[in-house]
């Protein structure tokens, strides 16, 4: 298999070196420089990891692998399910995090941002680092000649051929798409974690249901939008862009919502200064 060119194994190494070391170096900065404690940062590595590593990702599979006519016959169905499952099963996590492992610090604004930024972070490392580092490792062992094409089956060997010419096509600029997408995601679960940790510090479960389908509406987007368009590179920042505006619109929701709530007045008590 012809190798691909050089600028895409160099953008490939700096993406995955980003996406695995930035994570932790902002994670140590945010610890070490503001009061953000080390063990919100924790928690939201564990929400990530129940939600989708040990239940959310295993489920799914096994529906589409036992279900797969039905998935083919209803795509659109699948669509919601694949992104109402992800709020579901990220925010809910998220929720149980903030609940039962963070009780004793439910006035710190800090705890949000260090659970979205874990939470977000291993993410990265599992969506992007670990996929790009291994298919660029795969594409240099299979150009180098190390693992002869006619080794593997004839329906491996065109699949992979398939990806290396997306991938050339996408160079070095479409491999840098995919960090700016996990920049604008670590944002947005920054922004989610905020808005569920007032849910469980103002016992507001409404404010819950409306994490989950901001997260829902948030993952739908290049879901709706990819079929639709020719794929290339010009697409692919298409998409980069569309994430972008509706994490801004996502994040202008929930500052209102908790501006809105902050205005509130505080409920009155018996016997206190509110009568």
């Amino acid at each position: 298999m012809e190798p691909l060119p050089v600028s895409y194994y160099v953008s490939a190494v700096v993406v995955t070196v980003a996406v695995v070391l930035g994570p932790v170096l902002l994670a140590v900065l945010l610890v070490r420089r503001t009061s953000v404690p080390a063990r919100a940062i924790w928690v939201g590595v564990l929400t990530f990891a129940v939600a989708q590593l040990f239940t959310r990702l295993p489920l799914m599979s096994a529906v589409q692998a036992g279900a797969g006519g039905w998935v083919l016959a209803h795509p659109v169905l699948w669509l919601v399910l694949l992104c109402l499952s992800a709020g579901v099963f990220e925010e809910g996590a998220r929720w149980l995090g903030f609940r039962f492992l963070l009780p004793g610090e439910p006035d710190r604004r800090a705890v949000p941002v260090g659970a979205g930024v874990g939470h977000g972070g291993l993410e990265a490392v599992v969506l992007v680092g670990v996929t790009v580092g291994t298919t660029a490792l795969t594409y240099a062992v299979l150009g180098s000649g190390q693992l002869p094409s006619g080794s593997l089956p004839p329906e491996a060997v065109s699949a992979l051929q398939t990806q290396r010419d997306a991938l050339a096509q996408l160079g070095a600029a479409g491999q840098l798409a995919a960090l700016w997408e996990r920049v604008v995601a670590m944002g947005v679960h920054v922004v989610l974690s905020v808005l569920v940790f007032r849910a469980v510090r103002d016992r507001r479960l409404p404010l819950l249901v409306l994490a989950v389908l901001l997260h829902a509406g948030f993952n739908a987007v290049p879901l709706l939008l990819q079929p639709h368009l020719e794929p290339g590179l010009a697409t692919t920042w298409l998409l980069e862009l569309a994430l972008t505006v509706a994490a801004v619109v996502l994040a202008a929701v929930v500052w209102l919502v908790v501006r809105a709530r902050t205005a509130e007045p505080a409920p009155a008590t018996v016997g206190g200064a509110g009568e």
